[in-house]
């Protein structure tokens, strides 16, 4: 399926002329700079052919003020105050879902031949607008790098487990990821110049897909200033991405644990 070529070059535009429309909110004398710092283990099993999982210790860093956020999750977003129920934001992001990820602490490296010489796709810059209404939400990713020219799609609906007071949260989230064509090719595709069946590196054109993912997410406000946040997520791939002669597993399985002191 081709994306419409109007929606890719207006979504981007759109979006910086927003973010700058309302770049003046960040020299209100009325907002208050919100800074949360610390240390997240983190661990991944990763689908790539031949890599072993991965553990890391990464700094955590979450920024506000006003309506903006920045941070490790996403580079810079602005959040329109619409009600307690609708919310809306838009923003930029870097993305890189290929094999040794820049944009990822994740980075190891496979013992599997079908990389040798295998050169991985670049990282891109992409517009991202995201709407969500009480436990349903929808995020939109648009490369504005021209490297891929893709988009994908995530939909989620969160799953209230356990709440108390603002003290404890616990909640699942199901989500289904969605990807052009376009993006599947770039990120695990094989072009016919890196094709080598000697390694087993076929030619590999990419497919739309739909990934399903379903996280658990826990958060536990110590005192005022420190909280201790945990994502763990599982990943079953699409046939369009497991049918890659780069991929050795169905399943991505990822772990995050945050703890960290509002400044």
């Amino acid at each position: 399926m081709k994306w419409n070529r109007f929606y890719s070059c207006t979504f981007p535009v759109s979006l910086v002329l927003t973010l700058l429309f309302n770049s003046s909110q960040v020299h209100s004398h009325q907002d208050v700079w919100k800074i949360k710092a610390g240390l997240a283990p983190l661990s991944a099993s990763l689908p790539w052919k031949g890599m072993d999982d991965q553990s890391v210790l990464a700094p955590y860093l979450d920024v506000r003020i006003g309506n903006w956020s920045f941070g490790v999750e996403n580079i810079a977003s602005y959040h329109y105050p619409l009600s307690d129920d609708i919310k809306l934001s838009t923003g930029i992001n870097v993305r890189d879902q290929g094999y040794k990820n820049q944009a990822s602490v994740f980075r190891g490296s496979s013992h599997d031949p079908v990389f040798i010489d295998y050169k991985r796709p670049n990282q891109e810059l992409a517009a991202t607008a995201n709407f969500r209404w009480k436990l349903l939400s929808i995020e939109v990713n648009q490369d504005i790098s021209n490297n891929s020219n893709s988009t994908s799609i995530k939909s989620s609906i969160d799953l209230p487990f356990y709440r108390y007071k603002n003290s404890i949260q616990i909640k699942g989230t199901a989500n289904a990821l969605r990807y052009s064509a376009d993006y599947v090719d770039y990120y695990f595709g094989v072009k016919p110049h890196q094709e080598d069946l000697a390694l087993g590196r076929y030619r590999y054109k990419g497919k739309d897909s739909v990934n399903h993912q379903f996280t658990v997410n826990t958060v536990f406000l110590f005192s005022p200033r420190w909280e201790f946040k945990s994502i763990i997520s599982r990943t079953k791939l699409d046939q369009g991405i497991y049918e890659s002669p780069l991929i050795g597993t169905r399943y991505e399985d990822k772990a995050i644990f945050a703890l960290s002191y509002l400044l």
